[in-house]
């Protein structure tokens, strides 16, 4: 009895160190955003109907880039579900200025219905040990012209820039198998 309860005492500690040691060894070592239009971050939208069928619109966005390290011994992550992901948790400022700027939540994918534009990532599921991953989050604000496909104007520069001062007002979550691993508090960041 004694044995089988060493061992289940072994095995319980392994698994929270291999959980503890996932945390630590993530660190955020790079981040930005930038409110952009720049059609090689985030492609184009062409035209489907009307007398402008066939022409491309660079959607405006806010683009968050972050550089992730390991500096652990182990391979972090895993292909497909089981890898690396982030996500964005907005405090009620951020969110504040989203409905603001554009007139609804877009850390919210649900609210994206019907506004014609959207959201994405680009991610490293795999980060091996003493090495870097990137990560891109995106959310289309709208397009510049008005067109019968995708309803969203962009906002005025003035309220774009309100809400760039705002988007450090989220946690960054690191997630390994769908489970949490690390918050960060991007409003801590000393540089933006």
């Amino acid at each position: 009895m004694k044995k089988i309860y060493l061992l289940l005492c072994g095995c319980f500690t392994l698994l929270f160190l291999q959980a503890c040691s996932a945390q630590s060894s993530l660190i955020l070592i790079e981040s930005s955003v930038e409110i952009t239009s720049d059609s090689t971050k985030l492609g184009s939208y062409t035209i489907t109907t009307g007398d402008d069928k066939g022409k491309k619109l660079v959607p405006t966005a806010l683009f968050y880039q972050f550089k992730i390290a390991n500096t652990g011994f182990k391979t972090l992550g895993d292909h497909g579900d089981k890898g690396i992901s982030i996500k964005l948790e907005p405090k009620p400022s951020l969110i504040q200025a989203t409905k603001q700027t554009i007139g609804f939540n877009i850390f919210n994918p649900d609210d994206y219905k019907q506004s014609g534009v959207g959201h994405g990532q680009s991610i490293s599921t795999m980060i091996p040990p003493n090495s870097e991953g990137d990560y891109v989050l995106f959310f289309e604000l709208g397009v510049s012209e008005e067109n019968p496909d995708i309803p969203l104007l962009v906002s005025p520069q003035e309220q774009l820039i309100k809400l760039q001062d705002e988007a450090y007002q989220a946690y960054l979550i690191i997630l390994i198998d769908g489970k949490e691993v690390k918050r960060i508090d991007l409003s801590e960041l000393t540089t933006k």
